[in-house]
Parts: structure tokens; C-alpha cells; sequence
């Protein structure tokens, strides 16, 4: 395993920073994604779609 730096977010228990050398990470299309959160129900798929708009938009997303 490899720890790529930075401070990174937990999802499920697994920090996002620690990254096996075996496995490539994988890049999907933003828009998509967020196409994909604005079609879920959900009490707070609207808070998530600004989050990931926001980040899209200040050119911080890492997908």
C-alpha cells in the first residue's frame, strides 16, 4: 500500500489517501456523476449535487 499525502476523506472506513500499488485509481466524468446524484431520491440529493457542482465549477474535483 501506498500513502499518496494529503489529508484524505473516509468513506465507509477507508481513507482515501491510501491507495494499493496494485490497483489503478478510476476517473469517471464529473458530469455524469453529478447527472447520477441529481437522479437519486433522497432527502439530501440537492446539498449533494451543489457539494460536487461546486467543486466542479472551483476545479477541485478528483475523480
Amino acid at each position: 500500500m501506498a500513502h499518496r499525502g494529503g489529508s484524505g476523506s473516509t468513506a465507509g472506513g477507508i481513507d482515501s489517501t491510501v491507495v494499493s500499488d496494485d490497483v489503478l485509481p478510476v476517473r469517471v466524468d464529473p458530469i455524469i456523476v453529478l447527472q447520477d446524484v441529481l437522479r437519486r431520491p433522497g432527502p439530501d440529493t440537492a446539498d449533494a449535487a451543489e457539494h460536487l457542482r461546486r467543486a466542479i465549477l472551483e476545479g477541485k474535483w478528483r475523480g
